[in-house]
């Protein structure tokens, strides 16, 4: 199926349902079609709108993702500040935190 853009599929099917509901008395076989027809645009376009909140709400996930991870990069900094405060930044037990120890003198 080629690849055609949602708005030009829905409209050719909107133009296509108009014009034939106009003639389907005298093709009446048609109405069946038409009403599964009708159906789908129906649910195209129900899912379209679930589409784009999704889409909204990924974006508000991955915003709120990126704040929380500067957040918590700047407390795990903050905690290995304090240890090096608190244990000196020659002491090997920093590594133990990632934090590599200064030299000893």
């Amino acid at each position: 199926m080629p690849k055609i853009a949602l708005a030009d599929l829905l409209h050719d099917w909107e133009r296509l349902l108009e014009t034939a509901e106009q003639r389907v008395e005298e093709f009446p076989t048609l109405a069946p079609k038409l009403a599964a027809l009708r159906a789908d645009l129906a649910r195209v376009r129900e899912l379209e709108v679930e589409r784009a909140q999704l889409q909204a709400a990924r974006q508000k996930a991955s915003r709120e993702l990126d704040q929380v991870k500067a957040h918590g990069t700047d407390q795990a900094r903050d905690v290995r500040n304090r240890l090096r405060a608190l244990l000196g930044s020659r002491n090997p037990l920093l590594a133990e935190f990632k934090i590599r120890p200064l030299r000893p003198e």
